[in-house]
């Protein structure tokens, strides 16, 4: 059997037969999936990510512990270089402390069968949703440096539908979440920084937005100050039209694995303290 994958350049048929619709495909949202849909919906959300650094087993726990309490999910993403637990991994050691989770889930060197493996394994775990990093398809992402290498056959909007069709609520980074790029729509915006961009005409109201603001973990211990500027941003973020909350990303600065989780869940309270 060739190792080479084969490019799917056109959207394949989500009505068609398939090893994820023949599993789920009928059942809809797992259950995390679904009462993290409905969460958004309402404003005060708060997620933080969770620095890469937290990736043992007895640390991501000790994190799950002390932020499950404070925030509505915790965002996880590929560690550098692949380093460490698999993402899965991780993301069913903090599911089985009670954490709710956010995978960001990428294309790298799998192509479509690995990835629908992926889905399946984390609509299992029942994480609350999946973030599909940016990127537009094989040719796109090769231009783009993407580390593929040609080997991913899927484009980041083929992901998506897959991510849908396997149970999971589905966020995307705001580069590509125009009408033209997914069809259909995603669930959850994720915004960078700066004002979102006017949304394109659609049928449907556009997909609530999360918007992301870099917390520099270091000066967030020295004192209440620093706390206070990142509780600021964050009123001020969520006075955006359409914003529903914030995904506070943590720097780690140099600190052991459990004082970042306790800084991370002590900013996440004053955060939700102050939307309450």
């Amino acid at each position: 059997m060739s190792a080479i994958a084969t490019p799917h350049p056109e959207f394949f048929s989500l009505d068609g037969p398939d090893r994820l619709a023949d599993r789920r495909g009928t059942l809809g949202r797992t259950a995390a999936a679904e009462r993290f849909a409905e969460r958004t919906r309402r404003p005060g959300l708060v997620c933080v990510t969770l620095p890469a650094e937290v990736a043992t087993v007895a640390a991501l726990r000790t994190a799950a512990r002390l932020l499950g309490p404070v925030v509505d999910a915790v965002l996880l993403d590929e560690p550098a270089g692949g380093a460490g637990l698999a993402l899965t991994h991780r993301a069913a050691v903090l599911r089985a402390e009670g954490a709710e989770v956010i995978v960001v889930l990428g294309r790298r060197d799998r192509n479509r069968v690995a990835l629908e493996g992926e889905l399946a394994a984390l609509a299992e775990i029942d994480v609350a949703a999946v973030l599909i990093a940016a990127g537009h398809g094989p040719a796109g992402d090769a231009a783009a440096g993407d580390p593929s290498g040609g080997v991913c056959d899927l484009s980041a909007a083929q992901l998506a539908a897959l991510a849908r069709r396997a149970g999971h609520t589905v966020a995307v980074p705001e580069p590509f979440s125009a009408t033209e790029d997914l069809a259909p729509e995603p669930d959850l915006r994720v915004l960078g920084a700066g004002e979102p961009r006017p949304p394109a005409a659609r049928p449907h109201p556009a997909p609530p937005m999360l918007a992301v603001l870099p917390v520099d973990l270091a000066d967030a211990a020295h004192g209440p100050a620093a706390i206070r500027a990142v509780v600021a941003a964050s009123r001020a973020a969520t006075r955006r039209p359409g914003v529903v909350g914030v995904l506070l990303e943590g720097r780690r600065g140099g600190r052991t694995d459990a004082a970042v989780s306790a800084t991370i869940a002590r900013i996440a309270g004053a955060v939700r303290e102050a939307q309450a």
